[in-house]
C-alpha cells in the first residue's frame, strides 16, 4: 500500500507536562516500558480574539492524556480570520503529535502542534490510501506524486493539481486512481462565524512495492531518549492545510 506524508515542514511547538502520569508497576513492569508516540486531532472553537474556548479531543484518548491535551490547547493562541476588517470567531480541527516518555514515577508528556485544517469524515480522521495500480505493482513500479485539492464548504474534495515530479512518464498509469481516490473525500470543513469555509490542502503520495511501514518497535527504540524527534516523524497519513484560517500563533500560550 502506498505510504502518505506533506510534503512541508511544519512548524513545531513543545509543551512539557507540568506532571507525572503515575503508573503502578514492579521493576519487571517498569523495564517494560517504552516511549509512545501517537498522532492525534483536537476540535477547537477560537474567539475573534484567537483565544481556544472549547477543545474536543479524540474519544479514544485514555482519560488522563484526554485532559492534558485539552489543558495545553487551551492555553494556546491562534490567528483569528479578518473579514471586512474585523477579527472573526470559528472552529477548526488541529493536527497534533504526542509522546509519552517512561520516568521513573510513570509517563511524562508532550504535545505538539503541527497544523490546522478541516478533517477527514472518518472517526479515526485517517484517510484510505489511493489504491496501487495492479499492473505498476506487479512491474515494482514506484512513484511520488505531490496531490493539491480543495475541501469545499459541503465538505467534497475538488482535484486542483497533481506534480509528479520527475516522474511524469507515470501519468497514464497513477492519474486515474489519483482523481478517484480525491473524488471520493469526504471531510468536515473549517467554519467561520458559523459557516463552512474553503480550504486548500496538500499531500504527499508515495508508492513503495514491499515498503514496511515506519512507527515499529525498532523505529521507537532509536528515538527513545529523544521525545521531539520521535515528533518530527510526522503523521504519514494526513494532509496539510495550505490556508487555513486559524492558525496557532507561536507567541501563544
Amino acid at each position: 500500500m502506498p505510504h502518505q506524508q506533506t510534503n512541508k515542514p511544519w512548524s513545531r511547538w513543545m509543551v512539557a507536562a507540568a506532571a507525572t502520569f503515575v503508573i503502578a508497576s514492579s521493576h519487571s513492569e517498569e523495564a517494560k516500558r517504552d516511549l509512545i508516540v501517537f498522532n492525534t486531532r483536537a476540535q477547537v472553537t477560537v474567539d475573534a480574539e484567537g483565544h481556544a474556548t472549547a477543545v474536543k479531543v479524540a474519544p479514544d484518548l485514555p482519560e488522563p492524556i484526554a485532559q492534558f491535551v485539552q489543558q495545553q490547547v487551551a492555553q494556546w493562541r491562534f490567528q483569528a480570520p479578518v473579514i471586512d476588517g474585523q477579527a472573526r470567531g470559528g472552529q477548526t480541527w488541529l493536527s497534533l503529535g504526542a509522546c509519552a516518555v517512561p520516568v521513573a514515577q510513570g509517563y511524562q508528556l508532550a504535545v505538539e502542534y503541527k497544523g490546522s485544517g478541516p478533517a477527514p469524515a472518518r472517526t479515526d480522521g485517517l484517510l484510505i490510501p489511493p489504491r496501487y495500480p495492479s499492473a505498476a505493482a506487479r512491474q515494482g513500479i514506484e512513484m511520488d506524486a505531490t496531490v493539491t485539492f480543495v475541501v469545499q464548504p459541503d465538505g467534497r474534495a475538488e482535484l486542483e493539481s497533481i506534480d509528479y515530479g520527475n516522474n511524469k512518464s507515470q501519468r497514464r498509469t497513477f492519474e486515474p486512481g489519483l482523481k478517484e481516490w480525491v473524488a471520493a473525500m469526504r471531510y468536515e470543513p473549517e467554519r467561520v462565524d458559523d459557516q463552512p469555509v474553503r480550504t486548500r490542502m496538500n499531500i504527499l503520495v508515495t508508492y513503495r512495492t514491499g515498503d514496511i511501514p515506519r512507527g515499529s518497535r525498532e523505529r521507537a527504540a532509536e528515538l527513545k531518549s529523544e521525545c521531539q524527534t520521535a515528533l518530527r516523524e510526522g503523521d504519514q497519513r494526513r494532509p496539510i492545510a495550505l490556508d487555513s484560517p486559524f492558525k496557532r500563533l507561536e507567541t501563544g500560550g
